[in-house]
């Protein structure tokens, strides 16, 4: 969690964030920008925290909110780069 109360989660650093446009986007919270982490290599988007957040099962500083971004996704290709619409999760697996 950040000094002013933000969630922090860490992105790679060529996620960028989209501008919202109508029914298009639809956020649990807010992204109110990005920062790094205090040793400067983490990148992370810094997020409104949910109204209710579920304390029951976790550590003292330790949340876990499901997080999906509508996106877009680019990839090269042998003659071009191809680029799609996408949605970015933070979902793991092992229980994670």
């Amino acid at each position: 969690m950040s000094k002013d109360g933000l969630l922090c989660f860490d992105v790679s650093g060529d996620v960028r964030t989209m501008n919202r446009s109508g029914d298009n986007y639809s956020f649990f919270s807010e992204i109110r920008g990005r920062g790094r982490l205090r040793n400067r290599r983490l990148p992370v988007l810094l997020v409104e925290k949910p109204d209710h957040l579920d304390h029951t099962h976790h550590r003292r500083s330790a949340y876990r909110i499901s997080v999906c971004l509508k996106g877009t996704t680019e990839w090269p290709t042998s003659r071009e780069i191809l680029s799609q619409p996408a949605a970015l999760t933070n979902l793991s697996g092992d229980g994670a």
